[in-house]
């Protein structure tokens, strides 16, 4: 059952105070009570083993110890933040892309690049090195049509990090089930999908 103290900012004052984060009938609430302008309750999440299974991904970083008061005047690296570790890892390993969704952040195209492989070692064995508990998500462009992909995903199983790693993917490779079947046996089991819906408008139609 979750339980877990944090800390927060009051909504009136903005003054630090503490908070917890608790499970209640299968959701995910945080409660805070500040001295002068008394208790707020927000519920985090409608499903708490969905809210758990995602705060997992930072349970390896040291607890944030940064004053907020510094962090609100603009100090993006004080004191308390100077050597803590990322939880994640992006790494974009080609700007191609199977599909020109206009509403896309990234600037992919079919004449795009593939990261070369040798980079993409180098940056798997840096992680590797300096913290195995990052979870690595592959990105694009697609990064399933990187030219060297399964290359790249034997590198990280090699490393050790298979079990962190991502793929974040529109899933139009993912529909080929031999493909599909490769990717598994490789070893990635989770992934991001990133699913557009264009109406005729917006198509240009």
């Amino acid at each position: 059952m979750l339980n877990r103290e944090v800390r927060t900012i009051c909504p009136s004052c903005n003054k630090l105070i503490t908070g917890k984060v608790y499970e209640e009938k299968g959701k995910v609430f945080l409660e805070k009570a500040c001295p002068e302008d008394g208790v707020f309750r927000d519920m985090l999440s409608s499903n708490a083993g969905l809210f758990q299974d995602r705060m997992s991904l930072l349970d390896h970083v040291s607890p944030n110890r940064c004053s907020m008061e510094k962090c609100r005047k603009g100090i993006f690296k004080c004191q308390d933040h100077i050597g803590r570790k990322s939880p994640l890892a992006f790494i974009e390993i080609t700007t191609r892309c199977n599909m020109r969704c206009p509403v896309c952040y990234a600037n992919a195209a079919e004449k795009g690049k593939d990261m070369p492989l040798e980079d993409v070692t180098r940056i798997i064995d840096t992680i590797a090195a300096e913290d195995p508990n990052t979870h690595i998500i592959l990105i694009g462009g697609e990064p399933t049509i990187h030219k060297d992909f399964f290359s790249i995903l034997d590198k990280i199983k090699k490393t050790n990090l298979m079990k962190r790693t991502f793929i974040a993917t529109n899933g139009i490779t993912l529909a080929d089930k031999e493909f599909c079947k490769k990717v598994h046996e490789a070893g990635i089991k989770k992934f991001y999908l990133g699913l557009m819906v264009l109406t005729e408008k917006l198509a240009g139609k």
